[in-house]
């Protein structure tokens, strides 16, 4: 198990990333506990879009991989969605302070929180971060 250190150092990791969503050739930048951009919410309501995931397959457990795997990776993600019949926007999620590579992400509409775990967890991550129409985005945490 993860010290406690670990894990606090990690959440504000995640609270401090930058959650970029691609809408319409548009980027809108989504913050953990923060109102979604006006323009998302506008994009969620006119598709009838109650909930979203913001999801990536990069880099699992938080251990840097290289960038041909990343993508590799994500190319699988992408490959499980279309299965799955669920639409997504191209999204990244950004550190900032140039710590840690941006990773390549998606914002999988439709996407409620119990399926949401489960692809998490199918492509090793810590945490995805939730997007319900008309509230903040939440960052929710794997087993």
């Amino acid at each position: 198990m993860p010290c406690q250190f670990a894990i606090a150092s990690l959440l504000e990791a995640y609270r401090a990333a930058r959650y970029d969503v691609n809408v319409r050739g548009e980027v809108l930048v989504i913050a953990v506990g923060r109102p979604l951009p006006a323009a998302l919410e506008a994009y969620l309501l006119t598709h009838d879009i109650a909930a979203a995931a913001f999801l990536s397959a990069a880099n699992p457990r938080s251990m840097a991989l290289p960038d041909k795997e990343n993508s590799h990776r994500h190319a699988v993600l992408l490959a499980t969605l279309s299965s799955l019949g669920v639409r997504w926007l191209d999204a990244n999620g950004c550190d900032e302070a140039g710590q840690w590579p941006s990773e390549p992400s998606v914002l999988a509409l439709g996407v409620e929180r119990e399926q949401a775990m489960h692809l998490a967890e199918q492509f090793e991550q810590n945490a995805y971060l939730e997007v319900m129409r008309g509230g903040c985005a939440s960052l929710i945490f794997t087993s």
